[in-house]
């Protein structure tokens, strides 16, 4: 684990930068003095410390003196989720000029790259262009302007998780006095200003001159050695030219003042150098000189310069320094290693904490605004221990009041200038102290009278018919030059100058369309801007076509009787009016007939349907745009109706012919079906059926027992279906199995005369005696009982003989049995 130590130097703006690493360095071979890529993992400081170190990855054209295609590679890569290689700065350009973010991420390859301005994501377009170069992820953005402003954010993903840097765009009016200087983040690597160079010193007694070499030609692409730092990022390292200016070594990022490393851990010092022609790099310990060994590793590709200490031990401690010498001067930067053990380690820890002074990672940057608007500079350090703020205008101090607000936080400030006017421009600083030093950062505030565009009238929503002319016109302040477009559904306008003309007469704007048609309905707006701002305004243009029908009328078979209802629907209902006609007259609205238009939906709704309605019906829709039309035809029927019903019950004879009839009507033609239990009959065999003179009949010959059950009547016609419905019943006749028998009784014995009878039950059973009614009494006594019947004549006597008669009936029949009683002599 490695700790490093915070403290002030002479120039408060310096910057040190340290990489580090446990990989163990010792087992990657290095193939020359050129090499392909640096890319060392880091470890992050203790809670307490100001600083995160991150993996960085940084290329550029290699400017070795021996020319050569080789390369190597200190490459460590997990399966995890992207890491910060390289994280983007804040970039301030003016308007109108190229903005450029550059990041980079490991944990390639990835599934996805989004960039997004203020939350809202990025698509590229001709002005906007995002690019993935091995592990660089860059987005470019040309000619730009006030709107660009804002935080822009970059997001890789890959399949174990995502990972973003985000920073921000300030664009500078192109007359703005821009006084303050670059932030510097001191977490990410970035170039230094020239007063934070290592000591750098020119032969004392010679003149810088120019030198030329001899030119010749370039080596082929196949030969150059490839990027391993961005220009992009060190501009002021020139590529090794042939054909250039001799310059003095100078270092872009020193050493770190002061290392902490543990033992048994592996440690890098590197620094990142130019000067021409490319300087010999000597590195030293404790003065003596460093050469590869089992203990260091050496590294120097064109402006970078590592020494790696493989596994960390007593010996490694004391003073490092890397020299760098040419035929121009040379230059030096030391830094001072400290080895301690893990319990050590935290120790020195805590003694540092206190220690270190203030220093700014984020600066105030310019600010131009209108006046009445606004304006606010923020700035923030690194993490110091009991840091106050103070705000200075024109190196005079500012309070809190009105006008100002100061928000401070621990290694946070800002200032809010509320409603400022012209005077209020100037040069404005904060100041960041604490017990051990403090640091300044500085910009400017222009306040203009410029105005931003403003509406003075917008345009409202218009309905118009197809074929019709258009106008959409607005009146529009604001300082010029003023910059008018116009869009239809976000997008610009089709060059059809016979279709759409754009003019302009003072400050009302035209946007005319000469024959609009439907295609041209949409949301149109105009976008307004100059220098100050912009704004916009929209309308809704809708063209209404001519009505057509979406669903057409029908056939329709109407009912006597019933409602009849014709239906159409059409695409369109603005300004529409609806008529019908049958039979080439006028239908009018009547108690009887209702007309309606609803919800696009056309309905004639007659409430009574009678024969005279039918016919030929026409419904024609019509609006400034044209009309259309559709028909149908009306066949009005008259349902089929019972004259007469049915009996809901019937009792049939066994053996006879039995006829079920059934007068009908109903407009033709008219269908008849029987059915015997919802079974329907066919005619042949022992039945007849026929439909004659408005009479439907079912016969059925020698009826039986079986066929007993439910007969139903049907009849139907386009217009509907009708039925009927009796129950039948089919009943045996009586008959004597065993007729009377004559008989003599002997005085005062009872005679008794018995039958035996079948058939249907029940059976009404009558006796009589001479044709006289007998009931029973004390003389007779009538017995039935089962199929056998008896007459009982008590105390026989002369008087009872005579002729005796027994009658048997039911629904469908009677017999009658006789017998002669005589006294015995």
């Amino acid at each position: 684990m490695f700790n490093r130590k915070q403290h002030g130097s002479g120039d408060d703006k310096a910057l040190a930068s340290v990489w580090s690493t446990e990989a163990n360095v010792s087992q990657l071979k290095a193939h020359s003095e050129t090499f392909g890529s640096l890319s060392v993992g880091q470890r992050e400081f203790s809670e307490s410390s100001s600083v995160s170190w991150r993996t960085v990855e940084v290329q550029m054209e290699s400017v070795s003196s021996v020319e050569t295609s080789s390369q190597s590679s200190f490459d460590i890569k997990l399966s995890a989720s992207p890491k910060l290689l390289m994280e983007m700065s804040d970039v301030r350009v003016k308007s109108g000029e190229k903005a450029e973010f550059s990041c980079s991420f490991d944990g390639r390859p990835f599934t996805g790259v989004e960039w997004d301005h203020n939350g809202q994501s990025l698509a590229d377009t001709e002005r906007v262009r995002s690019s993935e170069t091995g592990g660089l992820l860059s987005l470019v953005i040309w000619g730009v302007g006030v709107a660009d402003q804002g935080l822009y954010c970059c997001t890789a993903t890959n399949q174990h998780g995502q990972n973003s840097s985000s920073a921000q765009l300030t664009v500078e009016a192109k007359e703005a006095n821009l006084k303050a200087e670059t932030p510097i983040p001191t977490d990410s690597v970035r170039k230094v200003s020239q007063t934070d160079t290592g000591t750098a010193r020119g032969p004392p007694d010679r003149d810088r001159q120019e030198t030329a070499e001899k030119p010749g030609p370039s080596p082929p692409s196949s030969q150059r050695p490839h990027s391993l730092i961005s220009h992009l990022y060190f501009p002021d390292v020139p590529p090794h030219d042939k054909r250039g200016l001799s310059s003095c070594p100078e270092f872009l990022i020193k050493l770190p003042p002061e290392l902490l490393v543990r033992t048994r851990d592996s440690s890098s010092l590197c620094c990142v150098l130019k000067g021409v022609p490319t300087p010999l790099v000597i590195w030293l310990n404790n003065r003596l000189n460093v050469e590869d060994s089992v203990s260091y590793s050496l590294k120097h590709d064109g402006p970078l310069c590592c020494v790696n200490l493989n596994t960390v031990g007593p010996g490694h401690g004391g003073s490092y320094s890397c020299k760098n010498v040419n035929s121009a001067g040379d230059a030096e930067c030391s830094a001072v290693t400290t080895v301690t053990t893990v319990d050590q380690e935290h120790v020195i820890q805590v003694q540092q904490e206190g220690k270190v002074k203030p220093l700014f990672r984020r600066r105030i940057v310019p600010v131009e605004i209108n006046i009445g608007n606004t304006a606010k500079f923020e700035c923030e350090t690194v993490d110091a221990p009991d840091v106050s703020f103070k705000w200075f205008k024109d190196g005079n101090q500012i309070k809190e009041g009105d006008k100002y607000r100061i928000t401070s936080r621990s290694s946070t400030s800002s200032l809010e200038l509320r409603s400022p006017n012209k005077d209020d421009g100037g040069e404005y600083s904060c100041k960041a102290s604490n017990r051990h030093g403090g640091d300044e950062c500085s910009a400017s505030l222009s306040v203009t009278e410029q105005c931003p565009p403003a509406f003075i009238t917008k345009p409202d929503p218009q309905v118009v018919y197809a074929g019709k002319r258009v106008l959409i016109q607005c009146v529009i302040s604001g300082s010029a030059p003023l910059n008018v477009v116009w869009l239809k559904d976000s997008q610009a306008l089709p060059r059809e100058p016979a279709h759409y003309q754009v003019f302009c007469d003072k400050n009302k704007h035209t946007l005319e369309i000469a024959t609009v048609d439907p295609a041209d309905g949409g949301l149109y707006v105009c976008k307004v801007s100059n220098n100050i701002g912009t704004t916009e305004c929209s309308m809704e243009l809708r063209v209404i076509d001519k009505p057509s029908f979406v669903k057409p009328l029908g056939p329709v078979a109407a009912v006597v009787g019933a409602p009849l209802q014709l239906e159409c629907l059409v695409d369109e209902d603005t300004g529409v009016t609806v008529s019908w006609t049958r039979e080439g007259r006028r239908v009018h609205q009547s108690p009887d007939c209702k007309l309606s238009f609803e919800d696009k939906t056309v309905a004639l709704d007659i409430l009574k349907t009678t024969l005279k309605d039918c016919g030929h019906y026409v419904c024609t829709v019509t609006n400034a745009a044209g009309s259309a039309t559709c028909s149908t035809s009306v066949k009005v029927q008259e349902p089929p109706v019972f004259v007469k019903r049915l009996e809901a019950s019937t009792v049939w004879k066994q053996g006879s012919t039995a006829r079920l009839q059934c007068p009908v009507k109903g407009s033709p033609e008219l269908h008849t079906s029987w059915f015997f239990n919802n079974s329907e009959l066919s005619a042949g065999g022992r039945y007849d059926i026929s439909l004659k003179d408005g009479v439907t009949t079912l016969e059925i010959k020698d009826v039986m027992l079986s066929d007993s059950g439910n007969f139903t009547c049907e009849v139907l016609n386009e217009s509907g279906c009708e039925s009927c419905s009796t129950k039948a019943t089919v009943k045996e006749p009586p008959s004597f199995r065993k007729q009377l028998v004559p008989l003599e009784a002997g005085r005062g014995s009872v005679a008794v005369l018995e039958c035996e009878i079948s058939g249907s039950v029940p059976f009404e059973v009558t006796w009589r005696k001479n044709k006289k009614h007998l009931s029973s009494d004390k003389k007779y006594r009538i017995v039935s009982q089962g199929s056998l019947t008896s007459l009982e004549i008590h105390s026989f006597e002369s008087a009872d003989a005579g002729e005796y008669e027994c009658v048997v009936s039911n629904e469908v029949g009677s017999v009658t049995s006789k017998a002669l009683a005589k006294q015995r002599g």
